[in-house]
């Protein structure tokens, strides 16, 4: 079965639809064509919309898109800022780390009924990925812990999707049969992403 993709409702924003697709097309050229991989954007959870889930037979990342760049300054408590002191929303929640916490916690939940003997959800893993060229710093008196930094992960496009491609654990181990039983109990639909062409401002038209 290979790659395959998947949506809920189409997002609300451009440049959400714009990521969307350029991460499917993303995937498409970091993994191979005998990999069985599932890329499913905008679940709705009563904690919020996943923007995008990347399920693998050894991996699930919740992918969260951010239309920001320049210079971060992150930490998992206190607000993420940008150079100019402007905070990085997390949805509703603080920041897009307890965003992703929120979100992962949350499925978790949910897997656990479907009683798939021998997975450990405790290895789902969080990327936020920032649409725009980004450099990260740390809150030098809010670091991650050694723990959080095993599953959680920020990143831009240079770099990010081929690192959500190579994430994998040996504690998740899902069959094919199970990633499409995971596809059917999120309620998305087959989706093609838009292929990505050229752009032409409206001054050089």
């Amino acid at each position: 079965m290979a790659r395959q993709f998947f949506r809920g409702r189409p997002f609300r924003n451009t440049h959400e639809n714009r990521a969307f697709d350029r991460l499917c097309h993303a995937v498409e050229l970091y993994t191979q064509n005998t990999d069985d991989v599932r890329v499913i954007g905008n679940v709705e959870y009563d904690s919020g919309q996943i923007d995008a889930l990347v399920l693998k037979s050894h991996a699930i990342t919740i992918v969260d898109f951010k239309d920001w760049g320049g210079v971060i300054t992150i930490g998992p408590n206190l607000p993420w800022v940008n150079q100019d002191g402007l905070k990085v929303k997390g949805g509703s929640y603080a920041n897009p780390f307890m965003q992703i916490c929120a979100y992962r916690a949350e499925l978790a939940s949910d897997l656990e009924t479907a009683k798939w003997p021998g997975q450990d959800y405790s290895h789902i893993s969080g990327f936020v990925l920032f649409l725009q060229n980004t450099e990260f710093q740390m809150y030098p008196h809010d670091p991650f812990s050694r723990e959080t930094g095993h599953w959680f992960s920020a990143g831009d496009w240079d770099g990010g999707v081929q690192h959500i491609c190579h994430l994998s654990s040996p504690k998740l181990d899902l069959s094919v049969a199970q990633l499409d039983e995971l596809v059917s109990l999120l309620r998305v639909k087959s989706y093609i992403p838009q292929p990505e062409g050229r752009l032409v401002p409206a001054r050089d038209l």
